[in-house]
């Protein structure tokens, strides 16, 4: 898209936003919809528009749009994390911004207007007992923005989830090296690698990008979190994760957080498989990652 087919807010404005955010990203298929149920849970408001998997639509719909993503500037993008934020509160846009709301809509493959716009008149930011103001949203399109999203949000803490780098190389979820994978120097439509190997490759490069780019800017608000130590050890697991966020839930509510984690009946899909295909670099990786491979 090019500059000027959508307002913009200045590169050099020193608007932010100043609320606390939690973001969830990851590779589609990493175990954040259970992430997302728990964050509800512990009382942080998650959007009012979600599908089956607990995404955020309205941040597929408005960020989830490769050929736009390719050329915008950061103006763009923080104009749209602006209308995110204005949207998921249940703030009225003025005309511009409902104009350009409605072309992001049109250009989308994957939400219709009329859905847009039902997005835009129902959000409600709803506040939860003692998290005053305290929102967020899990998408996992979510990583491509971690170098954009500490300059949108003044207050924000993000969550990167990483699930076995194997089990999610034989993931039939490959829309993000479809969707990103040029950001990578990676080709879905390579014929002459394996598309497991491709999956594995995408995986290890986009969880170096964001593991890099998150512990730089974000310092102590950056977590990664290892989905399969987390249905190994829930309770270990879990209170890291809530002291992460400063909330501590009461005895009734952390049990049925406990209840809300099990193990996924595609952990150690892996083992089904010639692992050879592999390189050492890659198996390497993801064991320094603080996942085991058993043969």
């Amino acid at each position: 898209m090019s500059s000027g087919t959508e307002h913009v807010i200045p590169a050099d404005s020193s608007d932010s936003f100043v609320y606390p955010v939690i973001a969830v990203g990851s590779l589609g298929g990493s175990g954040t919809r259970v992430i997302a149920q728990l964050l509800n849970m512990l009382g942080i408001f998650m959007g009012d528009n979600l599908n089956q998997s607990n995404d955020n639509l309205l941040f597929t719909l408005l960020f989830k749009d490769p050929l736009w993503f390719a050329s915008a500037t950061w103006s763009q993008i923080q104009y749209r994390f602006m209308l995110f934020e204005k949207i998921t509160k249940g703030h009225k846009l003025n005309r511009s911004e409902l104009v350009n709301s409605i072309k992001v809509f049109l250009r989308s493959k994957h939400i219709s207007v009329a859905m847009g716009l039902r997005i835009i008149f129902s959000n409600q930011f709803k506040l939860a007992p003692g998290r005053t103001n305290t929102w967020g949203w899990k998408e996992p399109n979510t990583q491509l923005f971690i170098e954009h999203l500490p300059r949108c949000f003044t207050a924000l803490k993000y969550i990167q989830v990483v699930r076995h780098g194997l089990d999610m190389a034989y993931s039939s979820n490959r829309q993000q090296l479809q969707n990103w994978g040029y950001l990578f120097g990676l080709s879905n439509s390579d014929e002459s690698t394996e598309s497991s190997v491709l999956q594995l490759e995408y995986w290890i490069r986009s969880n170096k990008y964001v593991i890099e780019q998150g512990r730089q800017l974000l310092g102590d608000d950056f977590y990664l979190l290892n989905y399969d130590r987390l249905c190994q050890y829930p309770e270990q697991e879990l209170r890291a994760l809530v002291a992460f966020l400063g909330i501590t839930p009461s005895p009734e509510l952390w049990q049925k957080l406990i209840d809300q984690i099990q193990i996924s009946p595609s952990t150690n899909r892996y083992r089904q498989h010639d692992l050879s295909v592999f390189s050492n670099e890659q198996l390497n990786y993801v064991q320094s990652l603080g996942f085991s491979i058993e043969h």
